[in-house]
C-alpha cells in the first residue's frame, strides 16, 4: 500500500553539466607516440588560463601493451581514447557530484571515437579496454563524459600539445599524467597485463 500511495520518484537523478570543459588529441610518428589535452573552468580561456597535460607514451613502460601488436590505425584511435580518458579523470576530480549526475563536456576530433565513446562500446583491442576503463571511472566518480566531435581546426591547442609544443601554456598549470598517474586507473593496468600474458602465450 505504501508503494501505491507514495508520490512518483524519477528513476534518474538531476543532470548538471560541469563548469569545466576541455579537449584532447593524440599523435604518432616513426619515433614517438604522444597524447595531450587541456581543461578550463573559464568559458573562453586563453592558453595561460588552462590546465594541461602532455606525454610521450613510448617513455611510459606500463602503457607499452597498449601499442604492441596493434596496427597504426588502431593505435592512434586507442591513444586518442586514452587522452580523453585522462582528461575526464582530471576534470571529474575537480567537480563535486552530490545527488546529481554531473556531465563533463569533452571534445575530440576523431569522429569514430566520439561515436564509439557515446555507445561505450568497441569490438576490438585496445579500444575496448579503454572504454571499459572509462565506464568504470564514470560509475565510481558519479560523473559522465559527454564526448563531442569537433573539427580538427577547432582542436588546435590539443594538437599543439601532442607535438610537445608548450608555447603559451603555463608550466605551473601542467598536470603529471605519466607513471605517477597509474594508480588512478581501475581496470586498465589489469587488462594490459592480461593482454600481454595472452600475447606471449599465443
Amino acid at each position: 500500500m505504501h508503494i501505491v500511495t507514495s508520490p512518483p520518484v524519477p528513476p534518474f537523478l538531476r543532470v548538471a553539466f560541469a563548469p569545466l570543459h576541455g579537449a584532447s588529441d593524440a599523435g604518432e610518428s616513426d619515433t614517438r607516440a604522444t597524447i595531450g589535452g587541456w581543461l578550463s573552468d573559464i568559458p573562453n580561456p586563453d592558453k595561460k588560463d588552462v590546465y594541461w597535460f602532455a606525454m610521450d607514451v613510448n617513455q611510459t613502460s606500463w602503457l607499452q601493451p597498449l601499442l604492441e601488436q596493434t596496427s597504426r590505425k588502431k593505435r592512434i584511435a586507442a591513444l586518442e581514447l586514452l587522452g580523453y580518458s585522462i582528461l575526464f579523470l582530471l576534470t571529474a576530480r575537480r567537480t563535486e557530484s552530490s545527488r546529481m549526475d554531473i556531465h563533463v563536456p569533452l571534445c575530440t576530433n576523431n569522429e569514430g571515437n566520439a561515436y564509439s565513446a557515446s555507445k561505450r562500446s568497441a569490438k576490438k583491442w585496445p579500444c575496448s579496454a579503454l572504454l571499459m576503463e572509462l565506464a568504470a571511472q564514470e560509475t565510481q566518480l558519479a560523473c559522465y563524459a559527454k564526448i563531442e566531435h569537433v573539427k580538427r581546426c577547432s582542436n588546435t591547442w590539443a594538437d599543439q600539445l601532442t607535438h610537445l609544443d608548450f608555447d603559451g601554456f603555463m608550466g605551473s598549470r601542467r598536470r603529471d599524467v605519466s607513471s605517477s598517474f597509474e594508480p588512478g586507473w581501475i581496470l586498465l593496468p589489469k587488462l594490459l597485463r592480461l593482454h600481454s600474458t595472452i600475447s606471449v602465450k599465443s
